[in-house]
């Protein structure tokens, strides 16, 4: 951006130069294209998030709750909003500033003895919603599995219904062809063969009756697939299917008597399944309740577990198999685990657990995962948690050989009390016989509740970000933890300039640290200067909605001296609100005309942090969210702020400007820093974007910015996202963090 001067000469010369080579009358009127052609509806700010409620409310629960709101899954790098503890009170508000284009955020509740239980919050902008933390979670994606959930049943979509004792269509064999669909009703029975023939790929069999099944026969290719309702019932002494595309879903009572079952297929069981022994080479998903009273066998297929799983002799884990254990896992004598075993709950073996140098890794996720063995050895790496604990209950003894590595948060108790054999490694947040392990219906539990609160404020330590400081207790994160907002300015207000947006170009991550009441504590303003485009310097600072005595200190400023005047605690003096420089100068350290053409030259950001801190603190409610009032000031006319749409000046500012050039400030209506057509100066976005480069305006770079601006913000809200059509690359300052 250039200066005002190089800005007024060259309109100067291309008028002079325009009338010496035409006699026409110069054509006064702006075009109607490119920025100055917008027009903003009246009172539109640019505001690019929404505010929303969200009340949790402790519900049945007796005990304090810790609630945290988060971006998204943790699963799907979901990042920490805000924390509170729900203690004295049924219920805590939160506040939220939303990105716009948002339409979810989650919310994770964490009562002492309890497991975290996530939930899903559907937002609507300006809306309120609750949330109740004794609730059932919320399974992230529900039916990510792929599972069917609800049997399709034997009255409707059937090719043919069959009643009663059913007769064979050849002796004791019934036929299903093609792609046809039969279906056995409640109360009808048959024994005998099913034949699928014609080589049906589609064909399903429905069994809501009484099936005694002796054989499976599949002609020319045929796909078998059975469906076996919630009144069906499937014994059957020859279940062999060997097609590896065909499904089973099982919603009744399936027993199979034979004493081997290859299932290469895919079995889903939602009610109750029986067997002898049961290798698994296809996928076998449980819901329900799973009986193998001698051997299962994982050899290179899929088992994943929600239900109840009761194994009589050994469970094996082998080749490149993966099971992935979410409720119950019972094992009568022997676990032999050689590949992928991930145990997310309960695993009870009686006999020995052996993690073998050949296998894959036994991962723990937990929180609250719990082993049950006779004996423990370890020749590979088991990996815990890194939230919460997992705990190991063995009964006799537990070898870590020279291959075996525990790590991350696991907690090994030997109930006979006898040592540890360790020639391997331990981590150093192993503990022994200290974790406690909430029961559920899947899990016994383990160990002894103890919350320790070191610094008395009500928050047990395990869920407290300062557990050793009375006056703070959580992080609350603005966008998110570890995710920047970006803050771009015009500097030549009261005149329009060029539109692009890169005079000053700042990110900030904001952290309002608050104690175990929800009062906010500090403001701690992580800051990167990117880009100064502007021929002149200018400072960075922001105003709070409370007076100056409220701030009991400032520190990490990055002020030079004589340019601004502060009180002893780190304000600026001379303010009836409380108003902390960031910078007094933010070319100090990156210089003038930076970051803004060349990203080949590009200069290293200029980053500090600044902390304020509040003497009492403060309400959530009287601060309100993020920006607050973020402006610039120019260093050599510190009367001269530039604000979001919207905003206030100080009381330093000079209000003489005010309704001048393209400005329409008019504090008697709360219209400040807007043009006549309702353009801004600044724009505050709640993520880190690229920027325009020197000369590309808003509307060039961000094709979809003037729509959106146009419509009020209700269309479009997500113009400057990495989406398709949404950027031009071209015409922004992109830099090749390879070259940094």
């Amino acid at each position: 951006m250039k200066a005002l001067f190089t800005y007024t000469c060259t309109i100067v010369i291309s008028l002079i130069l325009f009338a010496a080579c035409s006699n026409s009358p110069v054509d006064t009127q702006e075009p109607e294209d490119g920025f100055k052609g917008m027009r903003i509806p009246a009172g539109f700010t640019f505001n690019t998030t929404n505010d929303v409620t969200i009340n949790v409310e402790r519900g049945e629960l007796t005990e304090s709750v810790i609630a945290t709101i988060l971006s998204a899954h943790p699963a799907d790098n979901g990042r920490v909003i805000q924390r509170a503890a729900i203690t004295d009170g049924d219920s805590r508000s939160f506040n939220l500033s939303i990105p716009a284009h948002v339409n979810a955020v989650w919310v994770a509740t964490k009562s002492p003895g309890e497991l975290t239980r996530f939930q899903k919050v559907e937002i609507t902008p300006g809306g309120t919603f609750t949330v109740v933390a004794g609730s059932e979670p919320q399974q992230r994606g529900a039916g990510d599995a792929g599972l069917m959930n609800v049997p399709n049943g034997c009255d409707t979509g059937c090719d043919r219904i069959l009643t009663g004792a059913i007769s064979g269509d050849q002796g004791n064999i019934l036929i299903v062809n093609g792609n046809e669909t039969v279906c056995m009703a409640d109360g009808s029975s048959f024994n005998g063969v099913v034949r699928f023939a014609g080589g049906s790929t589609g064909a399903e069999f429905r069994v809501c009756g009484e099936l005694t099944l002796s054989n499976i026969e599949s002609w020319g290719g045929s796909r078998p697939n059975f469906e076996i309702g919630t009144s069906g019932t499937l014994t059957s002494s020859n279940f062999a299917i060997n097609n590896q595309q065909s499904v089973v879903n099982n919603f009744g009572t399936v027993s199979l008597t034979q004493n081997s079952v290859n299932m290469s297929y895919t079995f889903n069981n939602y009610g109750t399944l029986t067997a002898n022994t049961v290798s698994v080479g296809g996928t076998f998903n449980n819901e329900g309740n799973f009986t193998a009273s001698n051997n299962l066998t994982n050899n290179s297929g899929t088992i994943n577990n929600n239900g109840f799983i009761s194994v009589g002799n050994t469970f094996a884990n082998n080749s490149t198999a993966s099971t992935v254990n979410s409720c119950s896992f019972e094992v009568g004598q022997n676990f032999q685990q050689n590949a992928e075993f991930i145990n997310n709950d309960f695993l009870s073996i009686n006999g020995p657990y052996v993690l073998n140098s050949g296998g894959g890794n036994f991962n723990v996720f937990g929180p609250g995962a719990l082993v049950v063995a006779q004996s423990f050895t370890a020749n590979s790496l088991l990996t815990g948690p890194t939230e919460a604990y997992a705990r190991f209950n063995i009964a006799n003894t537990a070898t870590i050989n020279s291959g075996g590595n525990l790590t991350n948060n696991l907690d090994l108790c030997l109930e006979s009390g006898n040592g540890i054999t360790n020639t391997g490694t331990i981590g150093a947040a192993v503990t022994f016989c200290d974790a406690f392990i909430p029961s559920s219906s899947c899990n016994p539990g383990a160990g002894t509740q103890g919350a320790t609160d070191s610094d008395g404020d009500g928050v047990p330590d395990d869920e407290d970000d300062y557990p050793d400081d009375p006056l703070r207790a959580f992080n609350n994160f603005f966008p998110a933890a570890n995710v920047y907002a970006t803050m771009a300015f015009e500097d030549l207000w009261p005149a329009l300039g060029d539109y692009d947006m890169n005079d000053l170009v700042i990110d900030y991550n904001l952290n309002k640290v608050t104690n175990a009441d929800d009062q906010i504590k500090d403001l701690v303003f992580s800051i990167k200067i990117r880009a100064t485009g502007a021929a002149v310097s200018n400072g960075l600072a922001v105003m709070l909605p409370v007076s100056p005595g409220s701030v009991e200190s400032v520190t990490g400023q990055n002020i030079g001296g004589g340019i601004v005047t502060l009180n002893g605690n780190g304000t600026e003096a001379e303010q009836s609100n409380a108003v902390v420089v960031f910078t007094d100068d933010t070319t100090r350290e990156l210089g003038r005309f930076q970051n803004t053409q060349n990203p080949a030259r590009h200069v290293p950001y200029d980053e500090f942090t600044v902390t304020i801190t509040f003497g009492d603190a403060i309400e959530r409610s009287v601060l309100g969210t993020a920006p607050f009032n973020i402006f610039t000031f120019r260093v050599d006319d510190r009367g001269k702020e530039i604000h979001l749409p919207g905003m206030a000046p100080t009381d330093l500012a000079d209000t003489s400007l005010f309704g001048t050039v393209d400005d329409a400030t008019d504090p008697n209506t709360d219209t400040f820093f807007v043009s006549e057509s309702g353009l801004n100066w600044a724009i505050h976005v709640p993520e880190s974007i690229p920027y325009p480069l020197e000369g590309h305006d808003m509307t060039l770079a961000f094709p979809n910015f003037r729509e959106w601006a146009e419509s009020g913000g209700t269309s479009n809200t997500d113009w400057f996202t990495d989406e398709s059509e949404n950027r031009v690359n071209g015409r922004l300052y992109i830099r090749n963090e390879a070259l940094d």
